[in-house]
């Protein structure tokens, strides 16, 4: 072989060497980009989605990921709200990412949390649909709308994409002062009625026998129960009409026994009446 074709040779071989390195560069990074561009965007939504409340009133809600397609590793969230209606009191990270790299940061108008870990480390990962946070807050002294939105500075870092991603945005829609706060119940103070019907009072009744004692009991809102006692010792307690029990009388003669209904209403109000009677 002559030395100008063999200097002909070395040059075509070359060519050969950077044109395969230039086509295989090119087919990779081809591969690379359909991957990325075949993920869907991640989704982050506010529940509930839309919210009344009253002014100074607690409430809480849930930060949800909709991943899509995509298994992520790690989330870094910020979270933004207007510091003028609302006043968070604190963020409770959920169990999807479990592991927190720096604890939940709450700062006027700002919420930071950061969850899960980069793979090179020990990190779960999770693809699908579930809650990332919770938060605490309540409205202020304010009336108006506001929101919970999630931050352009919110991070998703997704396996097998180098790129932090962060998808579309849900964000929720808050009213305050366009409803009242629920008015608290009414104490109820008013006892309830109680009379025994029978026996009379006053009356006589034969020895070991079996007598009926019956009550009737009213109240304002609800009777909750009678209870019949004889002596001061509990005979039954009924919480429905008829509020009745039977009573196995003693051959003891000439012998007097007090019997008495109490009653108790819904809210603990309690009346008692008595009567006396006696054997022959």
């Amino acid at each position: 072989m002559s030395k100008k074709t063999h200097i002909f040779t070395t040059i075509y071989l070359f060519v050969m060497i950077l044109g395969i390195g230039i086509g295989v560069s090119l087919i990779s990074k081809t591969q690379r980009t359909q991957t990325q561009a075949g993920s869907s965007l991640v989704n982050f939504m506010f529940n509930p989605s839309s919210l009344a409340l009253a002014q100074n009133s607690p409430a809480s809600g849930s930060v949800f990921i909709d991943t899509k397609s995509n298994q992520i590793s790690a989330v870094s969230l910020e979270i933004n709200y207007d510091p003028n209606f609302i006043q968070v009191d604190s963020v409770v990270a959920e169990s999807l990412l479990t592991k927190q790299i720096i604890p939940p940061m709450i700062e006027p108008g700002k919420v930071t949390l950061t969850l899960g870990a980069s793979c090179q480390d020990t990190c779960s990962t999770f693809t699908g649909t579930g809650n990332l946070a919770t938060i605490n807050f309540h409205s202020l002294n304010t009336s108006g709308n506001t929101s919970f939105s999630i931050s352009p500075n919110t991070k998703v870092s997704v396996v097998g994409n180098p790129n932090n991603m962060l998808g579309t945005l849900t964000n929720s829609n808050i009213t305050i002062g366009s409803v009242s706060p629920t008015p608290l119940p009414i104490s109820d103070t008013i006892p309830p009625s109680v009379n025994i019907t029978s026996p009379v009072n006053g009356s006589t009744i034969e020895r070991r026998a079996d007598q009926l004692i019956t009550a009737t009991a009213a109240d304002n809102v609800a009777v909750q129960k009678v209870d019949l006692y004889v002596n001061d010792t509990l005979l039954c307690t009924k919480t429905e009409t008829p509020y009745s029990c039977t009573w196995s009388l003693p051959g003891k003669p000439k012998a007097i026994y007090n019997l008495s209904a109490k009653a108790t209403d819904s809210s603990g109000n309690t009346t008692s009446s008595e009567i006396t009677v006696s054997t022959p």
